[in-house]
C-alpha cells in the first residue's frame, strides 16, 4: 500500500512538532501540523475507549466502522487500526451468531457448522471462544443423537420401545433440528398403538 509508506508515526510527528516549535522563525503550516498531531492523539484516545469497553457486546459496529474510516484518512501510521478492525470482526460475528441463535428455535446442523468455521477465523476473544465452545457442544450433541437414531433404524434385532422413548426424550432436550426425530417419534407412536 503506497499511502501507508508515506505515513509517519505519532512519535515522528511529535519530534517534528518539537523541531518546528524550537525554530526561530514562524512556519505557515505549523498550525496544520499541530492539528494533525491533536487528531492523532484523539484517535488513540477513542480507540482505547472502544477497546476497553466492558465487553464486545457494548461495541457498536457502526461506531467502530466510522472510527476505522476516520483513522484511515489520517496521514499518520496508526497500529491501533488493526486492533479496531479485529474488534469489528469480533462484534460483527458475535451479533450475527446471537441473532441467529435467538431467532431460531431449532438450529440447523449445516448452518451451525458454517458459523463455526467462520467463527474460527475471527480474532480470538473470550466471548467468541465461549460462543464457539457452545456451538461445538451443540453440534456434537446433534450428531451423537442422530447416530443413535440411525442405529435404531438399522438394527436387525427388535428395539425395545422404552429405548426409543428414552431417545425421543433426549431429542426433546437437543436445541438443534434432528432430521430423524419425527420419523422415530412416528415409529414409537405406531408401536404404542
Amino acid at each position: 500500500d503506497i499511502a501507508s509508506r508515506y505515513k509517519i508515526t505519532l512519535e515522528e510527528l511529535d519530534l517534528f512538532v518539537l523541531e518546528l516549535d524550537n525554530l526561530c522563525c514562524t512556519i505557515d503550516d505549523f498550525v496544520t501540523v499541530k492539528e494533525l498531531q491533536q487528531m492523532g492523539y484523539e484517535f488513540v484516545k477513542t480507540v482505547k475507549r472502544l477497546l476497553n469497553q466492558e465487553t464486545i457486546k457494548a461495541n457498536d459496529p457502526k461506531e467502530l466502522q466510522k472510527v476505522i474510516q476516520d483513522g484511515s484518512t489520517l496521514c499518520i501510521e496508526l497500529p491501533q487500526l488493526d486492533h479496531l478492525k479485529a474488534r469489528l470482526e469480533q462484534v460483527t460475528w458475535h451479533r450475527m451468531i446471537r441473532s441467529y441463535r435467538e431467532k431460531t428455535e431449532k438450529h440447523q446442523l449445516h448452518v451451525l457448522k458454517k458459523h463455526l468455521v467462520e467463527g474460527m477465523k475471527v480474532p480470538p476473544h473470550y466471548i467468541i471462544e465461549r460462543e464457539l465452545s457452545e456451538m461445538k457442544d451443540m453440534i456434537i450433541e446433534m450428531e451423537v443423537w442422530e447416530e443413535r437414531a440411525q442405529k435404531v433404524f438399522e438394527s436387525k434385532l427388535p428395539v425395545k420401545l422404552r429405548e426409543i422413548q428414552d431417545l425421543i426424550r433426549l431429542g426433546h432436550q437437543v436445541k438443534g433440528f434432528l432430521p430423524s426425530f419425527s420419523i422415530l417419534k412416528d415409529s414409537a407412536d405406531r408401536a404404542r398403538e
